[in-house]
């Protein structure tokens, strides 16, 4: 079947093996999720996080705190002092924010990793 460049597919039931575009990440992130699938995605996403284990979460805030730290890097801004302070972006403080959380989860998992581990 046809499927434009970009475009995610869901799953509708899992195991059903009947997939449906729900849109591309422009659209996404603009408009949010269709709200006729929106529980759903959300339900399976957080289905999926369930199951990974400490060091597959450790993996995924290794990312984020790749992407806050680098992708998404603050802009200096110059306050009325002449100080450059960093001014942090949607995109940073969201990719800090999910490095936290699987950090954390992961930890919860295994008590052994530390921050140094990322």
């Amino acid at each position: 079947s046809f499927q434009p460049r970009g475009q995610y597919l869901f799953e509708v039931e899992p195991g059903s093996g009947e997939w449906l575009q729900i849109g591309n990440e422009y659209a996404i992130r603009s408009n949010g999720l269709p709200s006729y699938y929106r529980e759903q995605v959300i339900a399976a996403v957080r289905s999926r996080q369930a199951q990974l284990g400490a060091h597959q979460l450790l993996l995924l805030a290794a990312l984020m705190r790749h992407y806050q730290l680098r992708v998404y890097e603050p802009r200096l801004e110059t306050d009325e002092t002449g100080a450059q302070l960093p001014s942090p972006s949607l995109p940073n403080i969201t990719a800090r924010r999910l490095y936290e959380a699987w950090f954390r989860r992961a930890a919860a998992l295994d008590p052994s990793l530390s921050n140094a581990s990322v």
